[in-house]
């Protein structure tokens, strides 16, 4: 009778150990003290004052696989009732017979052992979410701080578009003001046009009437050029010269008769020739007299030339009407050089423009 006691005992002790590692692990490290004193005999309740939850209806066993553990006894033994530690959990909390099979009650701790791991996952996978979520609301204060950012930048644009659009009306104003200002500018340029040339039309035709002025005071001269220049030739030699000149060259028998205003010689010539002489007649008629006879007197003696006397540019002009002078003098046409013009068959000639025939530009041809 004493061994049967003991037997119960041990078994008592080791279902009590086991009870204590799987509250161990399920709740934390406890004391074996502690593990012990709240288990009562023969029935395995657990003590009140150790957990103060109630307990909550039975809950079915839940069909986790779950190895068989090694029978310690055939015999019977009394299963201890397992009280509700953890409220909100369904943990089966029955009250199995005395003479009930101790693995019947590892298996319900497997049971609510499971239960509080699927728990745990459940846990777990909220965590999971939560963390998720979290990382999104971080994503979210980064995209929240980069539009304050872009707002930021933003606004600044609004501000340089703004200010460059004021510039701009600014410079659009000035510009404005500027082309009023080249307008009459160019008002002004045109009608200083206008009077320029007005200005030139008046100088053109002072400066001609001045070229025809001093054509009139050239009117009564005569330049003689060729004749032999005496040494220490005086004023009045150079009359002498003249008026001798006049009666053997163009053989006019009263040159003595001929009378002159002034007789005297120009500037000494780039060529070494003798110095031309100018001779103002008295009277017009033995001027024209004398020039009427040049061109037949002359025409054999190339050292003499006697012409009338013409200002600077005048005498520039007819030069340069000479070479067509001598080419409608070759085509037996009547020709000549009167003042600054010259004169074919009785008409003027103008220069023709270019690409035009010259013999279209003779007025009455």
């Amino acid at each position: 009778m004493a061994a049967s006691n003991t037997i119960d005992q041990n078994k008592t002790m080791d279902l009590s150990q086991v009870i204590s590692e799987a509250h161990e692990s399920l709740h934390g490290n406890i004391s074996p003290t502690a593990a012990v004193s709240f288990v009562e005999p023969n029935s395995l309740h657990c003590s009140k004052s150790i957990f103060q939850r109630p307990p909550v209806p039975p809950y079915p066993l839940q069909s986790t696989p779950v190895h068989e553990p090694q029978r310690i006894s055939q015999s019977p033994m009394p299963c201890p009732q397992i009280s509700s530690c953890n409220s909100g959990l369904p943990i089966s909390t029955a009250t199995l017979p005395i003479n009930s099979d101790p693995n019947v009650a590892i298996q319900m701790m497997f049971s609510n052992m499971s239960i509080m791991n699927q728990k745990l996952e459940s846990v777990s996978n909220s965590n999971i979410v939560i963390y998720q979520q979290l990382q999104k609301l971080d994503l979210l204060e980064d995209i929240s701080k980069k539009l304050q950012i872009f707002e930021k930048n933003m606004t600044d644009m609004k501000i340089e578009i703004n200010n460059i659009k004021a510039t701009q009306e600014q410079q659009a104003h000035t510009l404005a003001k500027e082309e009023n200002h080249h307008y009459i500018i160019e008002d002004r340029v045109k009608s200083m046009e206008q009077v320029n040339t007005y200005l030139e039309n008046e100088n053109f035709e002072l400066k001609e009437q001045f070229l025809r002025l001093q054509t009139h005071s050239m009117k009564y001269n005569l330049i003689f050029s060729g004749i032999t220049e005496q040494d220490n030739e005086s004023k009045e030699d150079t009359e002498s010269v003249i008026k001798n000149f006049i009666e053997t060259e163009l053989e006019i028998r009263d040159a003595n008769t001929i009378s002159f205003q002034n007789v005297h010689r120009l500037r000494p010539r780039n060529d070494g020739k003798p110095r031309n002489i100018i001779a103002k007649f008295s009277k017009y008629d033995d001027h024209q007299r004398v020039i009427r006879v040049v061109p037949a007197k002359l025409r054999h003696k190339s050292r003499y030339s006697v012409q009338q006397q013409y200002p600077a540019e005048i005498n520039d002009r007819r030069r340069a009407l000479v070479p067509k002078l001598k080419e409608f003098q070759r085509a037996r046409r009547n020709a000549k050089i009167v003042y600054d013009q010259l004169i074919v068959d009785g008409q003027p000639y103008e220069p023709p423009p270019r690409g035009a025939p010259p013999d279209q530009h003779v007025h009455g041809s």
